[in-house]
């Protein structure tokens, strides 16, 4: 449903740098260059100022920058509310990791996995093949 140039654009602004962005959106910094292009070209004005240190906002781009956040935050509630009518709003999961796995991709799956579902119980197992299993 939400518009991914709007999520990658809000990181960027947040992280101050398409590489930290693109990292934390799991996608490659290119990915994130075209996706900040591609709204730039839409609302057709420039919204960062890129630069070897990383970014920061246009002027334009601080006044679009709450309204899309604002877009941002109603599509979440939209989401949660028809999750919620659908019956996925509680229960548990437990997942069982590697540690590798456990260190560098579950943090932000969990992340936007429990800001979709607040209110279900995540719980990580981390170890051997043998402790998983278990």
């Amino acid at each position: 449903m939400a518009n991914f140039s709007y999520e990658v654009f809000s990181k960027v602004v947040e992280r101050g740098t398409l590489a930290k962005a693109a990292a934390e959106l799991n996608v490659t910094p290119s990915a994130v260059s075209h996706s900040v292009s591609q709204l730039e070209t839409e609302l057709g004005f420039p919204l960062l100022i890129r630069n070897r240190t990383g970014v920061a906002l246009t002027e334009d781009g601080a006044q679009v920058l709450p309204i899309i956040q604002s877009i941002q935050n109603l599509e979440e509630q939209l989401t949660q509310v028809a999750d919620n009518i659908n019956g996925v709003n509680t229960g548990r999961i437990r997942i069982g990791a590697f540690s590798s796995v456990s260190t560098n991709w579950l943090p932000t799956i969990i992340r936007r996995f429990k800001k979709r579902y607040p209110h279900i119980e995540i719980s990580v197992v981390q170890g051997t093949f043998n402790r998983i299993v278990e």
